[in-house]
């Protein structure tokens, strides 16, 4: 992608309100419902640590994954590991021949891999059964938010789509808009055979696939009677049932606000029955046959793991003021914002992490503060970013002069040092005290007077605030 392909992309993103108001209420919405259930996990914190050292014990820990392969087998799985997404979707295109129509629920790895794009591609009629995924399925449009996909669309968008969609009136009723596609979506289920499913965790001691919902779709497609294909990826596999639960409460939590989903499904195996003569039968109720796929692409080479230990709640996004101001742009399929990114960019791929977004980062840090993991996007985006520019997929000309300003200047605006100190003059502030004003270059040498504003509010509320002078360093 060329520099003004990217800028135009980035200036017709930013200018669309009517998506990124919408986006901005459904994360308004999150945060307030957050809010008033935080009572209710008065633990946060300790689970928030706990998950930190679960992935950093579990994330590239090679035997815990062999141990996590042995046990699935165990159970009756079909394992496969696909070591590129061309091997994944190449193999799960073999598992649906002979078929026409798969049923699938939400899974972000499938987006990742473009798997729908690929079946349709095959002959293969592929039906999103989570309603915020179908909506993005028949808008063609990207997805906002892991687990609310189509939450940057209004009621009013979604009304004409489905008009268009069912060649009839659908009014603006979300109970409408619902009941419309509850009945297309239950048709293909009632003749689908095959049902595609992510997963939210697995675990190598039980050999346990965890998958969390809230519509019962996803428990669906795994009930079909053919096959239940699993689709994800080796990070997702942690140690015990314990610490998939762990996972998946904090991913609800952080994703909706709720403290539980309506559906927890732990699945370890095909169904059996061992009623006659406690002879085991399998595939009593539910597939004959469940297989999972997991998609490496890079990561379990990845020298940086750091990017695997997200869990896909989306917090990230929610205070990210660059998704605030372009949205899915930043970001790529199935994994959005910086983390997504960072995760392009630790698997090697420098240019799709440039056009996905690598350059737009703030290096604010308000990811990590807001992650349950602490992934370290920003010091990781920094670091893909130097690998970058080795490569010479270097920022823009006017990139490379801020930098060149900030070298030689200390300011990216290409003024001189001496100047940054002069709206301070005649103020009398000391160089050391209990708290320290940091102007910063923009409004040291662009907006002196908000400099001074904030010394006289800092002085009539009763505070004297420090400042470095020169000495103040770009931030």
């Amino acid at each position: 992608m060329t520099e003004s392909e990217l800028r135009a992309r980035v200036k017709a993103a930013a200018g669309d309100r009517a998506a990124l108001d919408g986006m901005r209420k459904s994360f308004d919405a999150i945060s307030k419902r957050q809010k008033e259930n935080a009572p209710r996990i008065p633990d946060l914190k300790e689970r928030k640590d706990r998950l930190r050292k679960a992935k950093e014990s579990s994330v590239g820990n090679e035997d815990l994954f062999k141990q996590a392969l042995a046990t699935l087998q165990e159970n009756g799985f079909r394992v496969v590991v696909a070591k590129t997404a061309e091997a994944a979707v190449k193999r799960i295109r073999q598992e649906l021949e002979g078929y026409d129509l798969v049923v699938k629920s939400k899974s972000n790895v499938t987006k990742e891999i473009h798997l729908a794009d690929a079946l349709k591609q095959a002959g293969i009629e592929v039906i999103e059964t989570d309603l915020g995924d179908r909506i993005i399925q028949l808008e063609g449009c990207e997805a906002a938010h892991p687990t609310g996909p189509a939450c940057h669309l209004t009621r009013k968008q979604i009304s004409k789509l489905f008009t268009k969609h069912f060649g009839r009136p659908v009014s603006e009723d979300p109970m409408e808009l619902t009941r419309a596609m509850r009945e297309e979506i239950a048709s293909y289920l009632s003749r689908a055979k095959v049902g595609i499913t992510g997963a939210n965790a697995i675990t190598a001691l039980e050999g346990a696939v965890v998958v969390v919902h809230n519509e019962g779709n996803a428990s669906k497609c795994a009930m079909l009677p053919d096959k239940h294909i699993v689709v994800t990826t080796p990070e997702k596999v942690v140690q015990t049932l314990d610490d998939a639960v762990n996972v998946v409460k904090l991913q609800t939590y952080l994703s909706t606000g709720k403290i539980t989903s309506a559906y927890v499904n732990v699945i370890t195996g095909p169904s059996y029955t061992a009623d006659i003569e406690k002879q085991v039968y399998k595939g009593m109720h539910g597939p004959r046959e469940v297989m999972v796929i997991f998609v490496d692409d890079g990561r379990m080479s990845a020298a940086d793991k750091e990017p695997q230990y997200c869990i896909g709640c989306g917090m990230c996004l929610l205070e990210c003021p660059v998704y605030n101001v372009v949205g899915p742009i930043f970001g790529v399929p199935g994994h959005m914002g910086g983390q997504g990114v960072y995760l392009e960019g630790s698997r090697g791929r420098l240019e799709e992490a440039r056009d996905s977004g690598l350059y737009l980062c703030t290096s604010c840090g308000s990811c990590i503060e807001a992650c349950p993991a602490s992934v370290g996007t920003k010091k990781g985006l920094i670091a893909v970013r130097e690998k970058a520019r080795q490569q010479g997929l270097s920022p823009s000309a006017e990139h490379a002069a801020i930098a060149a300003s900030v070298k030689n200047y200390d300011n990216p605006w290409q003024m001189p040092r001496k100047r940054k100190a002069r709206w301070a003059e005649g103020l009398g502030l000391k160089g050391k005290g209990e708290v320290l004003y940091f102007a910063g270059c923009s409004t040291s040498l662009l907006f002196p007077e908000s400099a001074q504003r904030v010394v006289r509010l800092m002085r009539a509320s009763g505070g004297e605030p420090a400042y470095l002078g020169q000495e103040e360093k770009c931030c």
